[in-house]
C-alpha cells in the first residue's frame, strides 16, 4: 500500500521509469516508507488521490484523501490540490505562489501552533529525506521548470507537478526545519520522482541535458550517502 502507488506514478508519469526509480531510491523516499509506515500509506493514498485529480473525479480525490487522513492526520495538507486542476501556469501564477509563500513564512509561527499542536508530544524526528537544505533544491528544480517552460510545462501532467514543486518548497519554508512539517512536505515533494526526469528530458540542448543528468545523479548519490545510509 505504501510503495505500490508511488512505482505506478513513475510508472505512468515518469517519461524515464529507471531515473525516476533512482530518485525514488536515492532521495530517500523508499527508505522513509520503512521508519514512518503510517504516514506512507497515507501518502500512497494520497498518490490515489492524485490520479483521481487527473482524470477529474473530485469524489474518488477526496475519498482518498479522508483514507489517507484515517492513517495520519498530516494527510490533511493534501486536500487544497483538488484546486490545482484550476490553475493556469502563467507570470501571475508565479506572482501569487510567491506572495503566498512569503506571506506563510511570516505567519509560520501561528501555523505551526495550530497545525502541529497536536502533535508536539509524538517527538517526530528529522526525516531522512533531504531535510532543510533540500529546500535549495527545490527553488533550483522551480527556477529551472519556469526557464524551460516553453518546452517542459507544454501538457498538464507536468504542470500539476511543477504546482506539486512550489508546493512542497512553500511548507519547507514555513517549517523552520520542524520535523513534523518537513514530514507534510513529503506529500508534494514526492512528486520529483516525476518532475526531475520529465525536466530533464524536456531540454531540448544535448549538452545542457546531459548536464542536467549528471548533476541530479550526483545530488541523489550525495543525499545516499549523507542522509539516507
Amino acid at each position: 500500500m505504501a510503495t505500490v502507488p508511488i512505482l505506478l506514478l513513475i510508472y505512468r508519469r515518469s517519461c524515464s521509469v529507471m531515473f525516476g526509480l533512482f530518485v525514488y531510491l536515492c532521495f530517500g523516499y523508499y527508505a522513509f516508507a520503512f521508519t514512518a509506515i503510517r504516514q506512507s500509506v497515507a501518502m500512497g493514498l494520497t498518490v490515489m488521490a492524485y490520479f483521481a485529480l487527473e482524470d477529474k473525479q473530485q469524489l474518488k480525490f477526496f475519498i482518498y484523501c479522508l483514507l489517507a487522513i484515517t492513517f495520519h492526520m498530516s494527510a490533511i495538507v493534501f486536500i487544497p490540490v483538488c484546486l490545482f486542476g484550476l490553475v493556469k501556469i502563467n507570470r501571475l501564477t508565479i506572482f501569487f505562489i510567491t506572495s503566498a509563500g512569503i506571506v506563510l513564512y511570516l505567519a509560520r509561527n501561528r501555523l505551526l501552533d495550530l497545525y502541529a499542536s497536536g502533535y508536539a508530544d509524538k517527538g517526530y524526528e528529522a526525516t531522512t529525506v533531504g531535510g532543510q537544505r533540500f529546500l535549495l533544491v527545490l527553488i533550483a528544480l522551480i527556477v529551472l521548470g519556469w526557464l524551460f517552460r516553453k518546452h517542459f510545462l507544454v501538457n498538464r501532467a507536468n504542470q500539476l507537478l511543477f504546482l506539486m514543486s512550489c508546493s512542497a518548497a512553500i511548507v519547507f519554508a514555513v517549517s523552520r526545519a520542524n520535523p513534523f512539517f518537513l514530514r507534510a512536505a513529503l506529500y508534494f515533494q514526492l512528486y520529483q520522482v516525476c518532475y526531475i526526469p520529465n525536466l530533464v528530458r524536456s531540454i531540448k540542448s544535448a549538452r545542457i541535458r546531459v548536464t542536467g543528468y549528471a548533476g541530479f545523479i550526483s545530488v541523489g548519490f550525495y543525499y545516499f550517502f549523507t542522509q539516507v545510509c
